[in-house]
């Protein structure tokens, strides 16, 4: 829990607050950008970025690579694993209707209510 008096000792550094101020314009260059398919990629892509699936105008995955190519690659190869084409499982659990989570045991720690 955070105190008032807690909160007006914390200050914003001037390094992250430059990142932070940086983020909303970022977003909107990334959401503005004409899309491409994977297919016809432009030869002077920067290695590292973010990037957005979209279809039809609806933003359905986003993700940061310092790989780019090799990562899109690994997003559509048919053998790639579920930590490689993170966003075709998610997709594949949602059109089967599996779970999009993993069953991790239970913790115990003290203090903590068992809920039903």
């Amino acid at each position: 829990m955070v105190t008032a008096r807690h909160a007006e000792t914390v200050a914003m550094h001037d390094d992250f607050k430059i990142y932070v101020n940086a983020l909303q314009p970022a977003f909107e260059q990334l959401i503005s950008m004409e899309p491409v398919k994977l297919t016809a990629l432009p030869k002077n892509l920067p290695t590292r970025c973010v990037y957005l699936f979209s279809e039809g105008g609806k933003h359905l995955y986003g993700g940061r690579t310092d790989h780019f190519r090799n990562r899109m690659r690994q997003h559509s190869i048919p053998a790639a694993q579920h930590n490689q084409a993170v966003f075709a499982f998610r997709l594949a659990r949602v059109a089967t209707g599996a779970p999009s989570y993993r069953i991790v045991h239970k913790a115990r720690c003290v203090g903590a209510t068992e809920r039903d």
